[in-house]
């Protein structure tokens, strides 16, 4: 029979990955990680598989690829008052580069079902930004395109 440990990790596998990451990361500290430490609860290092347990029960399970777990206070540790699950999209909003004109055109673009590869090409040519975030792209290969 499986332990409560075992079943956790294999019926979440994303989440049994984040949390381990996060506390090796944390026991490790490389740059841009100084003192940032892992509640106690959670911390691998100080209460072994009973920390991924704790960590389900305060934050829950998170499966979707689109969501990851961050610290409201970046310079806080990783504790249940600091820590959710957000969407990645929604997360790089609050970016300084989502700020800049690019950003604005590339999301426009986005919402008008561009990509940014057709978008950055587009520029390239010299295209307008207006009609490079706009204008939905051919369906036809390029060779067949009549000018």
């Amino acid at each position: 029979m499986l332990s409560d440990y075992t079943f956790m990790r294999k019926e979440y596998p994303r989440t049994w990955r984040v949390w381990y990451r996060m506390c090796k990361r944390c026991d490790l500290p490389q740059k841009g990680y100084v003192d940032v430490a892992v509640y106690e609860d959670w911390d691998y290092y100080t209460v072994g598989s009973a920390g991924f347990m704790n960590f389900i029960d305060d934050l829950g399970p998170m499966e979707d690829l689109e969501y990851e777990i961050i610290r409201d206070n970046a310079f806080g540790d990783y504790a249940p008052g600091n820590c959710k699950w957000r969407k990645t999209e929604k997360r790089m909003m609050g970016r300084r580069w989502n700020k800049t004109q690019s950003a604005k055109l590339l999301r426009k673009a986005k919402a008008n079902g561009i990509c940014r590869h057709t978008l950055y090409s587009r520029l390239q040519r010299g295209w307008n930004e207006h009609d490079a975030v706009t204008l939905a792209p051919s369906s036809k290969p390029y060779r067949n395109r009549k000018t």
